[in-house]
């Protein structure tokens, strides 16, 4: 995350709570990590485009069970944004 900082019981951004999935200006929070863009859709998370149904985000790029991928392009069912 750009600022913010990590509580036990979740992640908060200027004193907001951060739940998973959802969008704000700086960016979309998944499963308590931030990402810098993408979109989230019904059926998973999508960074920059490509789909993911499942991962987390480093500040060093993605990691999509347990295969790293810079900009997040894993060779998943892709969905239209």
């Amino acid at each position: 995350m750009n600022s913010g900082n990590v509580y036990p019981w979740g992640i908060h951004f200027e004193g907001k709570a951060v739940i998973s999935g959802n969008v704000y200006p700086w960016g979309i929070h998944f499963e308590g990590r931030a990402m810098n863009s993408g979109n989230v859709c019904p059926w998973g998370i999508h960074i920059e485009g490509k789909a993911m149904n499942s991962g987390n985000v480093y500040p060093w790029g993605i990691h999509f069970e347990g295969k790293w991928s810079k900009f997040g392009e894993c060779s998943y069912s892709e969905c239209s944004l």
